[in-house]
């Protein structure tokens, strides 16, 4: 199955499932594989009879970020789950069943306990997650509106939850490189509320108030387009995006750098002519091709190696914009966030953190969290060019 994977992967655009969602069968069997690998590996690093010269190798081979995969803690294994949508009977057990498979588990000092309620539970895992400077699952929180018990700062582990991350969409899943880099490596500083355990008191940079939401595309798998959903879809990115390259603002100061932000933003700056979802590559020429090569009424008849560019593009572009809303701020920035934005958010760059987050102001001190977003010309930490002014959030 793994052969077979790998071969319809230079073959297809269209990535696998409803909406790209990985469903493979076969994804528990390779995470056990790894996961009692990995498991070796510790017991040697453990054993007197190992020299140190062999010991210092099995360091140096986790140590490689490529080899993550031998030695999850609990936050790598909840975005797997969360990737595999996995069930449980228990709500409790979307934790639980992790627990013991956690390198880190002894270090988050997490005990079993079935009284907790599954709010508490929650709360309690992501916290100690958090306090070790690691908000990798801050990605995983996107507020629905409904009002809950569940802080806005604690992703909701259980039921199907039908969008990715930026992350995953970018093809780096929980391990590797970063794609984006908007907090420019900076260290997270948080704290929890003294009195209130719900509060999560974080600093970032407030980079702008959304001013104008535009409407969302029509909400269809990329696998299930036909021709009538794509010329559709392609009118919606004519009109949703070309038309700003036009806008002067002061977040693109000319009409290249606009231009730029036009075609980059519905891919997330990211454009791979192989399989979608993998690789890396950011955004260039290639991509900027397809897209004028999709915006073109007479695509049918240009040349095949634009049609393929364009198909790729549109490929791209389905899966970064699904379940997700275009957006302008008072600056200019455009970008793609929740559909459950409003005009009146606010963008924010929280420290230790890839990408931005939208907050929304509750009551006079606090914020809810409504979810990442990408908001071109911020994702490589080119606020940090000057010394931006960095403020305490208060997250509920």
């Amino acid at each position: 199955m793994v052969t077979w994977d790998s071969q319809t992967a230079e073959m297809v655009l269209h990535p696998r499932g409803i909406d790209g969602i990985d469903h493979r069968p076969w994804a528990i069997v390779m995470t056990r594989r790894e996961l009692r690998l990995g498991e070796e590996i510790r017991h040697d690093l453990a054993d007197p009879a190992i020299d140190d010269e062999q010991k210092k190798k099995l360091r140096e081979f986790l140590a490689e970020p490529e080899n993550q995969i031998y030695n999850r803690n609990l936050r790598m294994l909840l975005q797997e789950a969360w990737k595999a949508e996995l069930e449980a009977t228990n709500p409790l057990d979307h934790i639980y069943a992790l627990l013991n498979l956690a390198s880190d588990r002894e270090e988050l000092g997490i005990e079993v306990d079935y009284t907790l309620s599954p709010v508490e539970l929650y709360r309690k895992a992501v916290r100690a997650i958090y306090t070790k400077g690691d908000l990798a699952l801050l990605a995983y929180c996107k507020w629905d509106g409904v009002q809950t018990d569940l802080p806005s700062w604690v992703p909701h582990f259980t039921g199907q939850q039908g969008w990715i991350p930026i992350r995953e969409l970018c093809g780096r899943g929980w391990h590797g490189t970063s794609v984006f880099d908007a907090s420019k490596g900076k260290q997270a500083v948080i704290a929890f509320g003294e009195c209130n355990p719900k509060i999560l008191k974080i600093n970032g940079i407030a980079v702008d108030t959304l001013t104008f939401l535009d409407v969302r595309r029509a909400d269809v798998s990329v696998n299930d387009v036909t021709p009538a959903n794509r010329r559709h879809i392609v009118h919606w990115l004519r009109q949703t995006f070309d038309y700003l390259s036009d806008i002067e603002c002061e977040a693109y100061p000319n009409a290249k750098a606009r231009k730029e932000a036009v075609w980059k933003t519905p891919i997330l700056n990211h454009f791979n002519r192989g399989y979608l979802g993998q690789g890396d590559n950011h955004a260039g020429p290639e991509a900027e091709k397809g897209y004028n090569a999709l915006l073109r009424d007479d695509m049918e008849t240009q040349e095949p190696a634009l049609v393929r560019l364009a198909d790729i593009y549109f490929s791209h572009m389905m899966r970064a914009s699904n379940r997700t809303r275009p957006f302008r701020t008072s600056k200019g920035y455009i970008g793609l966030g929740s559909t459950r934005a409003e005009e009146g958010d606010i963008v924010v760059v929280l420290l230790g953190c890839e990408v931005p987050f939208l907050l929304r102001k509750w009551g006079e001190y606090h914020y809810r969290l409504i979810g990442e977003v990408y908001v071109h010309g911020i994702m490589f930490g080119e606020l940090f060019a000057h010394e931006p002014q960095i403020d305490t959030f208060h997250l509920c």
